[in-house]
C-alpha cells in the first residue's frame, strides 16, 4: 500500500538574535528539513520570525506566524515542523488560535525535540498543547518576576542595569568615554545657548560621529541621548503604562557612576527640550517654508505652499502658490514673508492687555499641568507596587490615565499660545504715563523683529498662527503684478491669541 506524501511547512523562530547572523534559525531549518525527510514529508513553505518574541501576542506582532496561519486556512500544507512547540506559541492566546485552526483541518505539529507528532484534531492533542502553553506562560511570568526583583535591587543600590549595547558617552564599565562625553557636553551647552537639535544632528552626521550600534543620528535618537539621566550621574527608571503601553523615563536617585554633565545643566536642558512651546506640528507634516499652509487662497480657500517658477527670460524665483485643483493663484515669496513678519513684529511691539495676560496665564497653566503629570507617573508606580487587589489597581490606573490624557490635551493645546508667551517675556514697555513713546515704539519694533528672527522655523509658524489668519487675494484685472502690488493683495486678520477667533470684524490690508 502506498502512502500519499504529505506537505509540510517549516516554522522557525528566535526571540532575540543578538549576533544578527540568523545562524540559529538557519540551524532550525536544517533540522526541520532532516525531520521532514525522515517522516516522508515534503517541505512546501518556510516561515521565519527571527528576533521575534512570542510571549506577548497582543503587543509583539509576528508577521511570518500570521502568514502561516493564513496559509493554514487555505490548506497549503498538512503538517507544521518546528524545533519545539514553544517556537510556534508561548502563550495560551496563540495556542487557542493554532488549535482552532489546525484541529479541524487535521494539520499535525512535528517537533524536532519531541518524539511524537501533536495532533490537534484529538482531545489528547489539544490537552497536551494547552498544558505546554500554560507551562510556557508560567516560565514567562516567573522570569519577569526575577528580572523585576533584580532590577529593583539594582535601583536601590544606584547601579546601572546590565545588558544591552554600551551607552553612548560611557565605556562598558560606565566610566566616561572621553571623546563621546565631550561631544554630548558640547551639544548640551549648544542647546542651552539656543542652537537647534537639527544643527547638532547635521554637524555630528557630517563629522561621522555615529551611535554605539552605528548609523546616523536623527531627532528622536539625539533627543533621547541628551535627555538621558545617566549623563548627569543619575539613575533612571522606565515605567510602562499598563493600558497604553506608553513608556516614561523618570528620575530614580543618584547613581554609583560619575556623570559628565552637571545636574544643573541637565535639568535646565530637560526643562528646555520638554517646554510645551517647543511642540512641533499641528497634525501636519513638517514644513520647510515659513508660510506654507498658513497662507490661504482668496479664491478657493485652499492653502498655499512654496514652489519654484521660471520666467520667459529663464529667471528662477520662489513663490507661494495655491494647492487647489486648477487654481494657479500665487504671490511673490519674499514679499509675502516680509509683510507677514513686519505685521507680527508690530503686534508684539505694542501688545494688547489680553496678550500680556496670556503670558502669565498660559505659563502657569502649562507648569501646573507638567507638575501634575509628573505626580501621576509617581502615583502609577506606587499603585503598581502596592498590595491592593488587581481590580482596585485597574480602576485606579484607569482613573489616572483619564486624567493624564486630559492634561496632555491641555499642554498640547497651549503650545501655540506658549510660543507667543515666550516672545512677550521682558518685552520693552512702549506706553509711558499714558502716552506712547515713539522712540520706545521704534526700539520695541526692532527688538521684536530681532527676537522673531532668532526663533526656529516651527516656533515662528506657531507665532504667526496665533496672531493672524492670512489670505491672498487675486490680482486686479489690468494691473501688472509687481512686488508692490503683491503686498497689497495680502489680507491679515488679527486673531485673539486666547481664543483663536478674529479680534475684530474689519481686516487690515497689508
Amino acid at each position: 500500500m502506498t502512502t500519499e506524501t504529505k506537505r509540510a511547512a517549516l516554522y522557525l523562530r528566535l526571540s532575540d538574535d543578538k549576533k544578527k547572523t540568523g545562524e540559529n534559525v538557519a540551524d532550525q531549518e536544517r533540522g526541520g528539513r532532516e525531520l521532514a525527510k525522515s517522516r516522508g514529508l515534503t517541505v512546501v513553505a518556510v516561515y521565519s520570525d527571527n528576533s521575534r518574541p512570542a510571549s506577548d501576542p497582543e503587543h509583539q506582532p509576528r508577521p511570518e506566524f500570521e502568514r502561516l496561519m493564513a496559509d493554514a486556512e487555505t490548506g497549503l500544507f498538512d503538517a507544521v515542523i518546528c524545533r519545539h512547540a514553544d517556537r510556534l506559541y508561548r502563550h495560551p492566546i496563540d495556542q487557542l488560535r493554532v488549535s482552532s485552526t489546525f484541529g479541524p483541518r487535521k494539520i499535525t505539529i512535528h517537533q524536532e525535540w519531541s518524539g511524537y507528532p501533536l495532533d490537534l484534531s484529538t482531545p489528547t492533542g489539544v490537552l497536551n498543547a494547552g498544558i505546554a502553553a500554560q507551562v510556557a506562560l508560567y516560565e514567562i511570568q516567573h522570569k519577569k518576576e526575577r528580572q523585576r526583583a533584580t532590577n529593583d535591587a539594582l535601583l536601590k543600590a544606584g547601579k546601572p542595569q546590565p545588558g544591552g549595547p554600551r551607552p553612548f558617552g560611557f565605556n562598558r564599565d560606565m566610566t566616561p568615554n572621553l571623546a563621546e562625553a565631550t561631544e554630548v557636553g558640547l551639544a548640551t551647552q549648544a542647546v542651552l545657548s539656543g542652537v537647534s537639535l537639527g544643527a547638532i544632528i547635521r554637524d555630528w552626521n557630517e563629522r561621522g560621529i555615529t551611535a554605539t550600534r552605528g548609523g546616523k543620528w536623527g531627532y528622536s535618537s539625539m533627543r533621547t541621548l541628551l535627555l538621558r539621566w545617566s549623563n548627569a550621574g543619575i539613575r533612571q527608571r522606565t515605567i510602562t503604562d499598563p493600558v497604553t503601553r506608553k513608556k516614561t523615563v523618570v528620575e530614580h536617585g543618584a547613581g554609583t557612576w560619575e556623570g559628565f554633565i552637571s545636574e544643573a545643566d541637565f535639568r535646565a536642558l530637560k526643562a528646555k527640550l520638554e517646554d510645551p512651546a517647543r511642540i512641533r506640528h499641528r497634525g501636519e507634516t513638517g514644513r520647510k517654508h515659513l508660510l506654507s499652509h498658513i497662507l490661504k487662497c482668496g479664491k478657493c480657500q485652499s492653502p498655499l505652499r512654496a514652489s519654484h517658477t521660471t520666467t520667459r527670460a529663464g529667471l528662477h524665483y520662489m513663490m507661494y502658490q495655491c494647492s487647489g485643483s486648477g487654481c494657479r493663484l500665487g504671490i511673490d515669496y519674499d514679499t509675502a514673508e516680509r509683510v507677514v513678519i513686519r505685521a507680527v513684529a508690530s503686534r508684539l511691539a505694542m501688545p494688547s492687555p489680553s496678550m500680556l495676560a496670556l503670558t502669565a496665564d498660559e505659563r502657569k497653566k502649562a507648569g501646573d499641568a507638567h507638575t501634575r503629570l509628573t505626580q501621576i507617573t509617581e502615583d502609577e508606580q506606587l499603585i503598581e507596587e502596592s498590595k491592593i487587589s488587581a481590580a482596585s489597581k485597574i480602576r485606579q490606573l484607569e482613573s489616572l490615565q483619564t486624567e493624564r490624557e486630559h492634561l496632555e490635551n491641555i499642554v498640547s493645546g497651549i503650545g501655540q499660545r506658549m510660543a507667543l508667551a515666550a516672545m512677550m517675556q521682558d518685552q520693552i514697555p512702549v506706553i509711558s504715563k499714558g502716552k506712547a513713546s515713539l522712540s520706545k515704539a521704534s526700539e520695541a519694533m526692532a527688538e521684536a523683529l530681532d527676537r522673531f528672527e532668532g526663533l526656529d522655523l516651527d516656533r515662528k509658524r506657531e507665532l504667526i498662527r496665533s496672531l493672524f489668519s492670512v489670505s491672498v487675494e487675486p490680482s486686479l484685472k489690468g494691473v501688472r503684478p509687481t512686488k508692490e502690488t503683491a503686498a497689497k493683495r495680502l489680507v491679515l486678520t488679527r486673531l485673539d491669541p486666547a481664543t483663536g477667533q478674529p479680534e475684530q470684524e474689519e481686516s487690515e490690508a497689508a
